[in-house]
């Protein structure tokens, strides 16, 4: 006998198709991309550029203000380093022969008896402590005691370089005016001899106007 067998039937198969991309969303995602890739661009360009020229914006005032100050304190360091320096040649001068000094002039005289006439750059007034009769028409006192006195035999010992305490006055005298004085003195032990010529200079004091480096004391006086 034969069967009537019919084909076994296929098993059908489900058909999945791959489901199309979303081309909205793909887009929109592109567009993003590339609107924060320009963003940082500009950041980039921003921070590279205008952060840097701020900064040296802001530097600049700060570095010219230290050179302004390092050049004042250069000024002010050469300043009293020149001070300190003029304070040590007066000082060194002080202790020399005052016709060796460096603010020193000297010159011939006509007098045989004076060996040179020295001015002193350096001579300063003797401030008085005089209170009367101080302006032009000051008259110089040679009493031998008075403040006037004492003031012009201070600026004697001073321009001269001799000691008050030890200075010998030989004599002070009118020198043509009541404004100017002669005085003839000499060290303690008669090696320096000179003649000083002061002047009062109104309302300030006596100062040396020159010293005459005597040879003798002869006709002197």
């Amino acid at each position: 006998m034969i069967l009537n067998q019919q084909p076994p039937q296929q098993r059908r198969r489900r058909y999945n198709p791959t489901p199309e991309p979303n081309k909205k969303s793909d887009k929109l995602l592109n567009i993003a991309i590339a609107v924060v890739s320009i963003l940082i661009v500009i950041v980039g360009y921003f921070v590279l550029t205008y952060d840097g020229s701020n900064q040296k914006a802001v530097d600049e005032p700060k570095n010219e203000q230290k050179a302004t100050d390092s050049s004042a304190t250069n000024a002010q360091k050469a300043k009293e380093q020149a001070k300190e320096e003029k304070a040590k040649q007066r000082e060194e001068d002080l202790k020399k022969d005052i016709t060796e000094r460096s603010t020193v002039t000297q010159s011939e005289s006509s007098d045989s008896n004076v060996e040179m006439t020295i001015v002193d750059s350096a001579w300063k007034v003797t401030k008085t402590e005089q209170t009367e009769n101080i302006g032009e028409g000051h008259i110089s006192a040679y009493d031998g005691t008075s403040l006037d006195w004492q003031e012009k035999v201070k600026t004697f010992a001073t321009v001269t370089n001799i000691p008050e305490e030890t200075m010998k006055i030989i004599r002070v005298k009118n020198g043509g005016a009541n404004n100017r004085t002669i005085g003839i003195v000499t060290s303690e032990d008669g090696l320096k001899k000179y003649r000083v010529t002061v002047q009062w200079i109104a309302d300030k004091g006596w100062k040396a106007e020159q010293i005459d480096v005597l040879k003798t004391l002869d006709g002197t006086y």
